[in-house]
């Protein structure tokens, strides 16, 4: 099998750690019921999970201004009170990680996620003790988009030599964000986006399985 030497392995959150897609869709689901929305075929749903959700509510729904702010408000607030329990970690993530900090890895995550809802997910579902630096979205000093949280947890990591990094998602924001940053990018095919999205979007390699991906990177 293949083997890939990285030193920093940075990872999303949303479907790279977790299957957040019950707590996602749920609250899209709830705005679309709130709003007299339709709500979209499977396939254009699953295109919410990855980019932030005030882009996806635009981008799918057309909604701006003030209609967009409500929605944005409506998904929120569903996402606070249950969205974000309607989740779960991988099966066999907490293996992986524990085999990777064994082989003397650093471990990051870089997620789209507010800074709030990742500490909360993190912490209340165990992967937190696992990382040596969390790095999500926070609109209150202009960090947001996938770029721009790798810089942040890259920075607060002390990293100095890039080569040395590879960002591991599930989504084309992954991979093109760590490009952005020139760092490599492994995609994982068990979470939302799929093999043709990754590699159409320069990812290096991709797994199958959390398994697959510790073997390639031990």
């Amino acid at each position: 099998m293949e083997r890939l030497d990285y030193d920093v392995l940075l990872f999303d959150l949303d479907g790279t750690l977790t299957a957040s897609a019950p707590g996602m869709l749920g609250g899209v689901h709830h705005v679309c019921r709130e709003m007299g929305l339709e709500i979209p075929p499977d396939d254009i749903l699953q295109q919410f999970i990855g980019p932030p959700m005030t882009t996806c509510f635009s981008v799918h729904f057309g909604l701006e201004g003030e209609t967009l702010a409500q929605a944005t408000r409506s998904y929120r607030a569903y996402y606070d009170r249950q969205g974000w329990m309607e989740n779960g970690v991988f099966d066999g993530i907490f293996h992986m990680l524990t085999e990777l900090r064994a082989c003397g890895k650093r471990l990051g995550v870089a997620t789209n996620k507010s800074m709030q809802d990742m500490t909360k997910i993190t912490e209340h579902f165990g992967l937190a003790p696992y990382f040596d630096f969390m790095s999500g979205s926070d609109k209150s000093v202009g960090r947001q988009g996938k770029a721009n949280v790798i810089a942040y947890a890259l920075e607060n990591l002390g990293v100095r030599d890039n080569s040395r990094v590879v960002m591991i998602g599930d989504r084309k924001y992954d991979v093109e964000g760590a490009a952005e940053k020139g760092i490599a990018a492994i995609g994982v095919a068990y979470g939302y986006g799929s093999r043709a999205e990754l590699r159409n979007a320069g990812a290096i390699h991709v797994v199958e399985t959390p398994m697959e991906l510790c073997a390639i990177l031990k």
